[in-house]
């Protein structure tokens, strides 16, 4: 009897222990919050949030990334869905928000090895019904924190060695999702400073054919993400806050404190520079406006040299889609030199971005070249302007837009194009989209070599796409509970900026580099061909400029934008002297 009693009370002890240890298990796991700083070489450039719930059939991600410090968009958010049992996705969303309000986002859907999925940052989307992705594929980007935590959950840590995951790669381009193998690869347990302790990792590397090489840190006995390094990047995600219970697990384990150093200095050249040019924008008068456009009121920033005037102007139009950091610092330099120089400057907002009113997705070129229209008329009305001497200087699509427009009004001085504006038409110069369109992006998304069958695969579903935009009489498709604005990319696809080019009768001056994504060898000697009896169009070609002819650098202990010196000096000039020989660009 005694022994019985013994054993009884075990038991219950046992189960009493299990019952809360699942309680414990479900409080710990239920909902967790991972929080990362971004860096790159060296520097914060941003911040991450990841929410991790565990339902009873789901497993579901919520990231939230402050990209403030880089180029691209400053702010995106992601969902993430996935069945509990096989970790393998049902579904994904991802929305980046452009710098006035707009927003680019991709939506994935999967289901029995096949996925739906929309690309949208108007006028281009991309729409795909049914594409064959397998059924063990999970989602994966080098760059996404947040999708290292699916990959890192299937790893089984008790087998180490190299184990293999077949993944889909999303990309921020109207194409399908890339698909390739990645290796996980266990290479050694190490101590990683983060959250002013040494945290025990063992560390993996992340390899592809297609993606840059990642070492990627997990906690050696939690296994929640630590840190993710991209070498060839210079880029590093380092983990700041764990979720409580997990944090207290290991600080068990953990070691003195380690602080990390990482080198602050910036060029004194530059900084001197920087300096200078602070200054002188603080001399700047600077004027918010409205103006009416199409019935509906537009926002705007007027800039103006510091004098009596009448000053020659410029009138900035952006580029299609959502305003990345990237482009609005870039047109900021720009507008801040031509100020130095005296030239006075407008920037105007798009319908729905800023404070302009419209709807951003509705934006076709008619209503394009309506709005450049009248932001040109409102400038050319505000007294220290000189209303003889207006320029328009577009980049990218909106060069194309400026040089249309210039050709329609006839009290532009001229235009300026700033980066190559994409061209799907085969319009003499420009390129037909193909597999090197695809290879571009892929290129500009800082991804490697994929499978030739699976790209020419791929490219024939864009090209298909393409078509039926370009036959489509539609001005509006709905698709996964979006409304698409199919007039808008019918006419964008429908582009010829080199015949515009070719037909513009104003001065015009066109500055891109080597280094563009849309630019292929031999493009800059088939450019200066089709205009080399143009007299009033001059070229500029630089070896390379970057996407946004200009990068971040480290200055002050902020991430400031740094124009190429030679883009202000070449623009400006070319405005004020109709671009003179010494100008060449080279």
């Amino acid at each position: 009897m005694k022994r019985f009693t013994v054993l009884f009370t075990i038991s219950v002890l046992l189960i009493a222990a299990l019952v809360v240890l699942a309680f414990v298990y479900i409080s710990v796991t239920s909902h967790q919050t991972f929080n990362y700083e971004l860096y790159s070489s060296g520097h914060l450039y941003g911040t991450v949030r990841i929410d991790r719930y565990v339902t009873e059939d789901k497993v579901i991600y919520k990231g939230a990334e402050d990209r403030s410090g880089g180029l691209g968009y400053p702010f995106e958010r992601q969902e993430l869905y996935l069945k509990r049992k096989t970790l393998l996705p049902v579904r994904y969303y991802d929305e980046a928000m452009g710098r006035k309000g707009a927003v680019r986002s991709i939506s994935i859907n999967q289901a029995g090895g096949e996925t739906d999925m929309l690309y949208l940052r108007p006028p281009a989307f991309l729409e795909l019904k049914g594409l064959v992705t397998g059924e063990k594929t999970t989602l994966f980007s080098p760059y996404n924190v947040m999708l290292y935590m699916p990959v890192m959950d299937q790893y089984h840590y008790w087998r180490k060695g190299v184990q293999f995951f077949e993944v889909m790669i999303p990309v921020d381009a109207p194409i399908p999702v890339l698909r390739g193998k990645i290796e996980v690869r266990y290479t050694e347990d190490a101590y990683v400073p983060v959250m002013g302790k040494r945290i025990e990792t063992e560390r993996f590397i992340v390899a592809g054919d297609g993606i840059p090489e990642a070492i990627v840190d997990m906690t050696k006995y939690a296994h929640a993400l630590v840190s993710v390094e991209i070498p060839k990047m210079k880029s590093r995600a380092i983990l700041t806050e764990l979720p409580g219970k997990i944090e207290k697990l290991i600080n068990q384990f953990a070691r003195e404190f380690i602080p990390v150093q990482s080198d602050t200095a910036a060029p004194a050249a530059r900084g001197a520079a920087k300096a200078a040019l602070s200054e002188l924008a603080k001399k700047v008068k600077r004027e918010n406006v409205f103006f009416e456009s199409g019935g509906s009121l537009l926002s705007g920033c007027l800039m103006v040299p510091e004098g009596d005037g009448p000053f020659p102007a410029v009138v900035f139009v952006s580029d299609d889609g959502p305003v990345t950091r990237g482009e609005e610092s870039l047109l900021g330099s720009i507008a801040e030199a031509f100020c130095a120089k005296g030239i006075a400057v407008f920037n105007f907002d798009d319908p729905g971005q800023g404070k302009s009113q419209g709807v951003f997705r509705e934006l076709d070129d008619e209503r394009h070249l309506e709005n450049i229209r009248a932001a040109f008329a409102f400038v050319g009305k505000h007294p220290l302007v000189a209303k003889d001497n207006i320029s328009l200087v577009g980049f990218r699509g909106g060069g194309y837009l400026a040089a249309k427009a210039a050709r329609k009004e006839i009290s532009v001085a001229g235009s300026v194009i700033l980066g190559l504006p994409a061209t799907f038409s085969g319009d003499g110069a420009g390129r037909d989209a193909g597999e090197k369109y695809i290879y571009a992006y892929v290129k500009a998304a800082d991804l490697g070599q994929f499978d030739p069958g699976y790209i020419k695969t791929i490219n024939d579903l864009v090209q298909n796409q393409m078509e039926n935009v370009r036959k489509s009489g539609d001005d509006i498709v709905f698709f996964m509970r979006k409304e698409l604005p199919v007039k808008a990319y019918r006419e964008y696809l429908l582009r010829k900026p080199y015949a515009e080019i070719v037909a513009s009768e104003k001065p015009l001056l066109v500055v891109f580099g080597k280094d563009d994504t849309n630019f292929y060898s031999g493009l800059d000697d088939k450019l200066k061909s089709m205009f080399s009896e143009k007299q009033n169009v001059k070229i500029a070609v630089f070896r390379s400029l970057g996407a946004h002819m200009g990068d971040m650098e480290w200055y002050d202990k902020k991430w400031r934008f740094r124009v190429n010196p030679e883009i202000p000096r070449l623009v400006s000039g070319w405005i004020k002297k109709n671009l003179p020989d010494e100008a060449s660009g080279k």
